[in-house]
């Protein structure tokens, strides 16, 4: 079995340096690299990879510059149809695995297509941020999928599929209206296609949290991922989409208080969608009735 090792490049040359040496260090041997610059400044980038090619001659390491910029999922795409392993792991650039990560990931697979693991959240200069885990908890795990459709605790960077999966859904969707929750986006449109999911409670990689991170704004985070949402229900039936509708449902009403609070507007389409979804739920009257009253900051 070959590991593909994708990784999309924007901006993150000071980072990805320790991304790619924490591929180089993993006890599971048998990987390839595919780093998509996606039409990034010169930050060095190539460089990196090009350093990093040479001293690790054994391995296929491929360098892809985009001519046009086509954001993280054009990226994670070209970077898939360029893989040629069994099983495609994802790693951002400023993140990285633990020495152990892609063995024990690939053994999760022998009964599974998609398995993540947990992750330790770290500062930019890779300092602890306290105990919080990112990932699958046991709480998380005892309620798949029912979890998923509340919440997105994957992330690509600890998380990886058999190349089955992209071989019958393709892609990252590339629309910008759900581009950094293209993710979950991602998972439940494996989940709808029947594939089997696993999970590893360990914390295998590091999760880099800092202000260049695209997952910093909120305000998008939560626009993003109502839109997701929006554009999955539709695949599901039964209690699954009915949790996905009241997940929707909370989206909206926070997405309609946080744009009134910046900015004073846009908030009232977002209340009316919600009411339209469960108009026999008092919860979205209420928050009409609230905002209507608070003034703009």
């Amino acid at each position: 079995m070959m590991i593909s090792v994708i990784m999309p490049a924007y901006k993150m040359g000071k980072f990805i340096g320790s991304a790619l040496e924490s591929v180089a260090n993993q006890t599971f041997n048998n990987w390839e690299i595919i780093v998509v610059d996606d039409c990034a400044p010169d930050d060095g980038t190539a460089t990196v990879v090009r350093d990093f090619a040479d001293t690790n001659p054994e391995h296929r390491i491929k360098f892809i510059r985009h001519e046009k910029n086509k954001g993280v999922s054009g990226a994670r795409n070209t970077a898939m149809a360029a893989s040629r392993g069994d099983v495609i792991a994802f790693l951002d650039p400023d993140d990285s695995w633990k020495p152990t990560y892609l063995e024990n990931m690939q053994q999760a697979l022998v009964d599974g297509d998609i398995c993540a693991c947990g992750a330790t959240r770290v500062d930019e200069c890779g300092q602890l941020l306290g105990s919080y885990i990112y990932g699958p908890t046991a709480k998380r795990i005892d309620e798949f999928p029912h979890s998923l459709a509340r919440a997105n605790f994957f992330n690509p960077s600890f998380t990886v599929i058999r190349r089955k999966v992209y071989d019958l859904i393709g892609g990252y969707d590339e629309a910008s209206a759900i581009q950094h929750a293209e993710d979950w986006d991602y998972w439940l449109r494996a989940l709808a296609s029947g594939f089997r999911f696993k999970f590893i409670e360990n914390e295998l990689c590091l999760y880099r949290e800092h202000g260049g991170a695209a997952t910093s704004n909120s305000l998008r985070m939560m626009e993003v991922c109502t839109e997701c949402l929006r554009r999955n229900i539709s695949r599901f039936d039964g209690a699954f989409r009915n949790i996905l509708k009241d997940t929707l449902y909370k989206n909206l009403l926070s997405l309609a208080h946080v744009r009134k609070n910046q900015h004073g507007h846009g908030w009232l389409p977002a209340i009316l969608e919600a009411i339209g979804l469960l108009p026999f739920n008092l919860g979205a009257y209420k928050r009409f009735i609230r905002l209507s009253f608070t003034a703009n900051r």
